[in-house]
């Protein structure tokens, strides 16, 4: 895109200051590679990124953003790597949406956000409704996740031996198993052990039709 290389020929030499084998990846194309742009470079270089982003600003990739974040550039942060720039707001332009930043009530739900600070700062959420969150006195427990990392674990715990382990088809197992990837490149194995790998495009379809097939699993 017209728009990665402009961005690369303005922050070059910072991006090369980080590492120059990481830099000669991300020039290379390298997907996996990945540098931020540093935010001094960033805010010092903040008239020449928004003059290459007015050129695209009639791009599909940049007209719907452009107008939320063309007054806040330099609240912005960019990440760059050999297929991608990515520019996302470090404060939350939340004031572009009205229906929001000015409605009466607010609520907010989140099972994964532990900082509360961020709702006042990124949300706009005043300190006393963030200090006395509703809350049901009489729920005796409430649902936390655990992340387990089994190479951690041990080292017996490697990636194809618990994939097969937990993946690989029981017929006296009451429940169904769905496992998220990173990409598609690592279904290989599932497939090998029978799992039906699915898309975006089927997988509403693919699980009705399992549902049907066999009622007791859950997905």
């Amino acid at each position: 895109h017209s728009l990665y290389n402009k961005a690369m020929s303005i922050f070059e030499d910072d991006i090369r200051e980080q590492g120059e084998g990481s830099f000669l990846e991300i020039e290379s194309g390298d997907y996996n590679t990945m540098l931020p742009i540093p935010y001094w470079s960033w805010y010092e270089k903040r008239n020449e990124i928004s003059r290459a982003l007015i050129e695209s600003r009639d791009d599909i990739k940049v007209k719907f953003v452009w107008s939320i974040i063309k007054d806040s550039v330099e609240n912005c942060q960019a990440f760059i790597s050999g297929k991608t720039l990515e520019i996302s707001p470090t404060l939350m332009p939340i004031e572009s949406f009205g229906t929001f930043s000015k409605a009466n009530n607010r609520i907010l739900m989140s099972a994964t956000t532990q900082d509360d600070s961020f709702f006042i700062k990124g949300l706009g959420f005043d300190i006393e409704s963030v200090s006395n969150p509703l809350a049901n006195t009489d729920l005796a427990w409430s649902g936390e996740k655990m992340i387990l990392i089994p190479s951690l674990i041990s080292e017996d715990l490697e990636r194809d031996s618990v994939i097969s382990w937990l993946a690989k088809t029981n017929p006296e197992r009451q429940f169904g198993i769905v496992a998220l990837v990173p990409g598609f490149s690592k279904r290989k194995q599932y497939e090998k052990i029978g799992a039906k790998v699915v898309s975006s495009n089927d997988i509403f379809d693919v699980v009705k039709c399992q549902v049907l097939i066999d009622h007791r699993f859950s997905f």
